[in-house]
């Protein structure tokens, strides 16, 4: 490969010397460069630093060249023309690597993404979607976020950073538009509009390892969150009334424990009550990722390393993210999971199992990090 660019360059050289044009001089480094940066896309990266090198190198060698044009060609204007056209090849070359190749740590999340589009990919056609990625609105939740500024759309789960990411893509649309325009739901437009941003703009979502999000849903909403009355009230009494005798008064502090909650996501609600909240709603159903394809796949576990680089990608510069940190403790989960039964755990994950396959999480590697034996 390294003799055939020689040849290449070579070549260009004495173009440049037999038409004694200008345009031939720029010809050789522009070959060089240009192939240069095709052999990095192919991860050729240290035949094409070489490459690169030598054609810099060169510079003098080619505008040595320059002695042999005719008197009535002006030397500097060339030497200058060669010179500024190089030197944009060269920062050309250097942002491409800054961006993909110079950095290990930015080649290795480009991999993480692939290979988490090929795991999502792969599951998507075991539960069965065979078909490409729709169109069909049906099948396109109503309630994703929609950027218009920068061309992005996000699915919020909740329990995973979603205030967090609305509260930061609203600042960057408000920023970037000057105030001009604000985040959407979908559904907001008109079905072709919809259809429109769905087949062209960039999407992505976050996701959580699927028991420890659901335990969180639990602790906010009955244990700690400021919508606890509110829950207790009206999904508190559904989840008890079955499950204790007697009833508490309107208002009373029901304390509604990790396994009654647990009990009532696998036996389901009654029928007069909306058990879908989507606090707790399963990722599958939420952002229906086998039917709509997501460009950046992110997690919560390393938000913070993932968040700038996402939104950078997507084109969103100066990004503000607040740090989203879990507000459950290992500590706190491995007693709330050592409250249930082995049986209503397994059944737990069952119920989960799509979005854990789906995203490549393992049961199995969190109850080793919580020291539970499965």
């Amino acid at each position: 490969m390294m003799t055939k660019m020689g040849h290449i360059l070579t070549f260009s050289k004495t173009v440049a010397v037999k038409l004694r044009c200008k345009s031939a001089l720029l010809l050789a480094a522009t070959i060089t460069v240009s192939i240069s940066i095709g052999m990095v896309y192919w991860s050729l990266w240290n035949e094409a630093k070489a490459v690169t090198q030598e054609g810099v190198e060169n510079t003098e060698s080619v505008a040595s060249l320059l002695d042999e044009l005719p008197p009535e060609q002006n030397k500097d204007d060339v030497i200058k023309t060669y010179s500024q056209q190089l030197e944009v090849l060269k920062d050309s070359m250097e942002r491409f690597q800054q961006n993909y190749v110079g950095k290990p740590v930015r080649r290795a999340r480009f991999k993480i993404q692939k290979h988490r589009h090929e795991k999502l990919r792969h599951q998507c056609l075991k539960l069965g979607y065979k078909a490409p990625y729709t169109t069909d609105l049906s099948q396109i939740p109503s309630h994703l976020m929609v950027d218009d500024v920068h061309k992005i759309i996000f699915c919020q789960i909740r329990k995973a950073g979603s205030i967090s990411w609305r509260n930061a893509l609203s600042e960057a649309v408000a920023r970037d538009s000057k105030g001009a325009t604000e985040l959407r739901r979908l559904s907001s437009y008109d079905s072709s509009e919809q259809l429109r941003r769905v087949r062209t703009y960039k999407k992505f979502l976050f996701v959580r390892e699927p028991l420890l999000r659901v335990l969180s849903a639990w602790r906010e909403k009955f244990v700690t969150g400021f919508q606890r009355p509110m829950y207790e009230d009206t999904l508190g009494r559904e989840i008890t009334k079955k499950r204790r005798t007697g009833s508490a008064k309107k208002g009373g502090n029901l304390n509604v424990t990790f396994v009654e909650f647990v009990d009532y996501l696998m036996t389901g609600p009654s029928v007069d009550y909306d058990s879908t909240d989507f606090h707790w709603l399963s990722y599958n159903t939420r952002c229906m990722p086998c039917t709509v394809h997501y460009d950046y796949i992110g997690e919560f576990e390393s938000m913070s390393k993932e968040a700038v680089w996402i939104m950078d990608q997507l084109n969103v510069h100066d990004f503000r993210w607040s740090k989203a940190t879990p507000s459950t403790s290992l500590e706190f989960a491995k007693e709330q999971f050592q409250t249930l039964t082995k049986q209503q755990r397994e059944s737990l994950y069952e119920l989960y199992q799509n979005d854990y396959e789906l995203f490549n999480y393992s049961i199995d590697k969190l109850w080793e990090k919580l020291g539970i034996t499965p």
